[in-house]
């Protein structure tokens, strides 16, 4: 017999059931998409009612299509963005303003009180800010204070209060760098933590050769040690930077609501956005016989055959350090461009520094969701317009998945991909870790994008239950009861999208 609380209880389920999951994403994704489209509908008879003189300066507001292999397209944020001009004319500025608004009101209902989807959340106030410049609530949740008629990260506006520049080549400096800089000079090494001398760059850069005596940057969330010059540098930390922006916009809720900044913005209005608290620790060598000489002691003959790697906590300690690391080195021509390899080590960075405690266990199944999900980050590439493009069919891995899997019927089953552990996705009993690994990729890029993103967040909750040790034999929702389809399904439509695509052949990969 029911208790009077649970009969009650019983009853408003009944009338107000709580909605499921699958279907509310799917219905908040339906109405982004219904803004776009009414927006672009909006836009398209503007230019046919204001005429040709119009028509390029407004067209280029329109979303861009989507791409034949599904990619995504990412803005990242700026650390000081200016004041925006007006908005002309004034139908044009309405247009923009609606769906600023729409996009809006879309975000907070995937934030606080509501159950949280915090990707889709940060990718509509992305696009309330690009419609809506003055946005500051908008702003606000996405880590921005006021600065100067315009927006700012609390790191830029410190950094600007504390006497530095934010120089065009070589990121934050001291004020009374830049006119060396502007002369192509850089410090020798320092002396007690300051410059002592002024040399030519290339000079400079070549006492730097000596690791021990080379360049220590800051960024936003990094700290690099490296010896390449110094621009190159300051490049590098750039592109981690708009690592970082994707991969804490795209895997919000992989981190969780806990340890979400948008989260606790959202939750507590009053709260200001504040700077990161923890900075991420890169090694960049210039040569691989640094890296080899620096990790050899420790790592063993192993290190030779890799082309980067991240080390947990635990495994910086006979480094004499205390906690996690990712290690690269320049190989102009090599097997895979540096770019690549550190978007793949750093996004299992960010993962494992990001997301809370870990139960990572290499002995338990569904390893293969972590080298997927790296690999996946393989696939970021620049655009010329500044944006980001993630998700494709792109890299030598996706082309050997293709061939190997449709054409040469070597696919190995979702359903016992799921049950590999590190050592059989690693080739042990017979295995071929470089099919797996290819696997590996072109499932994640199947999952993150297919069917406009329809798995993704099914798989994301998958992936951060592998990863919190929630999931093991026997124990815990299955993949394939997270996306609501069985693995015999779901394994012919990925045959069948993978077969259809058309890769981009680029530099052969190793693991």
């Amino acid at each position: 017999m029911h208790s009077p609380v649970a009969v009650v209880a019983l009853i408003f389920v009944s009338l107000f059931p709580w909605p499921d999951p699958a279907r509310f994403s799917a219905e908040l994704r339906k109405e982004r998409d219904a803004i776009r489209s009414r927006e672009e509908k909006a836009l398209v008879d503007l230019v046919a009612r204001l005429g040709v003189d119009a028509s390029t300066r407004i067209t280029a507001l329109i979303e861009p299509p989507s791409q034949p292999d599904g990619s995504s397209r990412f803005v990242p944020l700026g650390e000081i963005i200016p004041k925006a001009a007006p908005v002309s004319p004034p139908e044009l500025k309405a247009i923009r303003n609606e769906a600023a608004k729409a996009y809006f009101d879309l975000a907070t209902r995937c934030l606080p009180p509501a159950v949280p989807h915090l990707a889709l959340a940060d990718e509509c106030l992305r696009a309330v800010v690009a419609r809506d410049s003055q946005h500051a609530a908008a702003w606000r949740l996405l880590g921005h204070v006021p600065h100067q008629g315009g927006w700012a990260t609390p790191f830029a506006v410190a950094k600007l209060a504390e006497g530095y520049a934010l120089h065009p080549t070589y990121g934050w400096v001291e004020m009374a760098w830049v006119a060396h800089l502007d002369r192509s000079e850089l410090p020798a090494p320092f002396v007690a933590g300051k410059p002592t001398r002024w040399l030519p760059t290339a000079e400079a850069d070549a006492l730097r050769r000596d690791f021990a005596k080379g360049w220590r940057i800051t960024t936003e969330h990094f700290s690099i040690r490296t010896n390449v010059p110094l621009n190159e540098a300051i490049g590098f930390g750039r592109r981690l930077e708009s690592l970082y922006d994707l991969f804490g916009s795209m895997m919000a809720d992989l981190v969780g609501p806990e340890l979400s900044p948008l989260f606790t913005l959202a939750k507590n209005p009053k709260a200001a956005p504040t700077p990161a608290k923890k900075r991420h620790t890169v090694f960049y060598f210039a040569s691989r016989d640094d890296y080899i000489e620096f990790l050899l002691p420790t790592q063993g003959e192993g290190i030779r055959d890799n082309l980067g790697t991240y080390l947990p906590k635990k495994e910086t300690k006979p480094l004499g350090f205390n906690e996690g690391m990712s290690f690269f080195f320049r190989d102009p021509g090599g097997q895979l461009d540096v770019t690549e390899n550190l978007d793949h080590e750093v996004s299992h960075q960010l993962l494992f520094e990001t997301a809370g405690a870990d139960k990572y266990d290499p002995d338990r199944s569904n390893f293969w969701v972590f080298e997927g999900l790296g690999t996946y980050f393989e696939t970021m590439r620049p655009q010329p317009d500044g944006s980001l493009r993630i998700g494709g069919m792109v890299g030598k891995r996706i082309e050997i998945a293709q061939k190997r899997l449709t054409k040469d019927g070597e696919f190995v089953p979702i359903s016992r991909m799921t049950t590999y552990n590190k050592n059989l996705f690693y080739g042990a009993d017979g295995g071929d870790i470089f099919l797996n690994y290819a696997e590996a990729m072109a499932l994640a890029v199947y999952f993150m994008q297919a069917h406009d993103t329809k798995y993704r967040e099914g798989f994301l909750e998958y992936t951060r239950d592998v990863y919190k040790g929630k999931l093991r034999a026997g124990v815990g929702k299955s993949l394939e009861d997270r996306l609501g389809t069985d693995y015999g399904s779901l394994s012919r439509d990925f045959l069948a999208t993978l077969k259809r695509a058309k890769p981009v052949s680029e530099p052969a990969t190793t693991p």
